[in-house]
């Protein structure tokens, strides 16, 4: 399932035999600010309730530091052995781009605020946010949400000045002075309460993300064309390692767009890459969003070469109630491709229902943050009947065969009634919230 007709090695061999001794996770991570730091701590965590769950044995190495000619990779290792099974080692490659996008701003109120103003004017003049309320009305708010923020912010902001100039302008110059500057001073303390609160809302960082997208869907990033190139010569040399017996691409929310220009860049260099079949996994992924600003001939010649490689199976999950991705989103109509010079079954999608996969204590821990539930597509499975990422990228089933396994129990265990769902969750051992948390 994972090789071709080339001559066998002890990758292929493996795979075949459906035995996986060892694989290669080249892991693309969605928009975190804080790097490697935050999926590697939630994968770790989650490794350890995988094996709770499962009677599994197994092991998380420390994050390994990059090597001094590619800054941008970090990595680790997972060994599982679970119940009945031979041990499985897999390699996470993290391929970090999102130092690209700029974290932080001196005089933040104003870069970002103009910044902010830009965007919107770039977004509307394209239409963006009503081609993603075309996808839903929950997916526009992520294109709406942020500025309407910034304008409640502005307004908030000037108001307490002019408030604090206009009534104290009948009393003189000095106290018209005194007034401006007492509104100055709250301004900024609703400047530094926003800060606060942007913690939980994120305004900033999606501002920041938009922008970045703008930039780069249209027109084009050098540092970003010269980050994925490498990203690609690093790909293309370890599917020639036959020491893993599988090699799959793993993309999160946002790095979607990016993943696809990765192996259009690979496709165009070596279009059998290397004789390998490679499952192609994205979580809570539309990639086309970003190419609305253009979209750009380099990321529209990349989609189509993935779409039409026989060396690539794109499994596409979405999670029901996860406002930052769609059901089904549509890659032909959204660059403009002609559907039917494509296989449109080459996308298998699988939806995700989250409260199958977690308990209900542990779903009402996570549902108020958008965020923690958009990460659940990296966590195990609670029931043990929806989807499970370490039993689809950390055992010994070839992962192609792994998610077809999980994607029959999750849609056999949806004709169960929720009660029996529940009860089999906690004959299972399932965590409770203060674990999840």
């Amino acid at each position: 399932m994972i090789a071709d007709g080339s001559p066998a090695t002890s990758a292929s061999a493996g795979a075949e035999k459906g035995q996986i001794a060892r694989r290669l996770v080249l892991f693309l991570y969605g928009f975190e600010m804080r790097g490697v730091k935050v999926p590697y701590r939630n994968f770790a965590a989650d490794f350890e309730k995988h094996k709770q769950l499962t009677g599994a044995k197994g092991t998380v190495s420390a994050l390994e530091p990059p090597p001094f000619d590619k800054p941008w990779l970090k990595g680790w290792r997972a060994n599982l052995t679970e119940p009945g099974a031979e041990p499985v080692e897999t390699v996470f490659d993290f391929l970090e781009w999102q130092d690209l996008i700029p974290r932080r701003h001196r005089f933040r109120f104003l870069r970002l605020s103009l910044l902010g103003i830009t965007t919107l004017f770039a977004m509307l003049r394209r239409g963006i946010q009503f081609k993603m309320l075309r996808y839903s009305k929950s997916h526009g708010i992520l294109a709406i949400f942020p500025f309407l923020a910034l304008a409640l912010y502005l307004w908030i902001m000037a108001t307490l000045v002019w408030a604090g100039f206009s009534l104290a302008r009948a009393y003189g110059p000095v106290a018209m002075a005194i007034g401006t500057a007492i509104g100055i001073g709250l301004a900024a303390g609703f400047y530094l309460l926003t800060l606060r609160i942007d913690r939980r809302l994120h305004v900033w960082p999606q501002i920041t993300f938009w922008n970045f997208h703008y930039r780069h869907g249209g027109r084009g990033n050098p540092a970003v064309e010269a980050r994925f190139a490498s990203f690609a010569d690093h790909a293309l040399e370890r599917l020639h390692d036959h020491s893993f017996d599988e090699i799959i691409v793993v993309s999160v929310s946002s790095a979607g767009y990016y993943t696809i220009e990765m192996l259009g860049r690979m496709l165009e260099r070596d279009p059998d890459l290397a004789g390998r079949r490679v499952a192609l996994l994205t979580f809570g992924v539309q990639p086309s969003i970003t190419s609305w600003f253009g979209p750009r001939k380099n990321f529209v010649q990349a989609l189509t070469s993935v779409l039409k490689s026989p060396a690539i199976e794109w499994l596409a999950y979405s999670m029901r109630g996860d406002i930052m991705t769609v059901a089904e989103y549509d890659p032909f109509r959204d660059v403009g491709l002609d559907r039917k010079e494509f296989d449109q079954q080459k996308i298998i999608h699988h939806r995700i229902h989250l409260k199958r996969m977690l308990t209900p204590s542990s779903m009402q821990a996570v549902r108020r943050d958008f965020l923690w539930l958009h990460l659940h597509y990296l966590r195990t499975s609670e029931t043990g009947d929806e989807h499970d990422f370490f039993a689809i990228a950390c055992t010994s089933l070839p992962t192609l065969a792994a998610a077809k396994v999980w994607r029959e129990r999750a849609l056999a265990a949806r004709t169960m009634p929720a009660s029996e769902v529940a009860a089999v969750a906690a004959q299972k051992g399932a965590l409770t919230a203060a674990d999840v948390q």
